[in-house]
């Protein structure tokens, strides 16, 4: 598969890869929506309101994927030996 170009491919992709496939919870993908959103108003809103809690919300969301991709790697190299 080749990977997107935009921020709305690559959210399409996750779904389609990972939350269709019950290999992220749908929460993930949902979150990762949210926080696309977040990125979107901050870019191209001039009157866009962002508040800590919306950073703390997508620190969390890097946190929890970068913890699903290495577990995802983890399991690749244990089908791989």
């Amino acid at each position: 598969d080749q990977l997107p170009k935009t921020h709305s491919g690559l959210n399409t992709f996750f779904s389609d890869k990972f939350v269709k496939t019950n290999r992220a919870p749908v929460t993930l993908g949902r979150d990762f929506a949210v926080g696309l959103r977040y990125r979107n108003d901050a870019r191209y809103d001039g009157d866009a309101v962002i508040v800590a809690e919306m950073a703390q919300e997508v620190f969390r969301l890097a946190d929890e994927m970068i913890s699903l991709l290495e577990q995802k790697l983890q399991e690749a190299k244990g089908n791989d030996e």
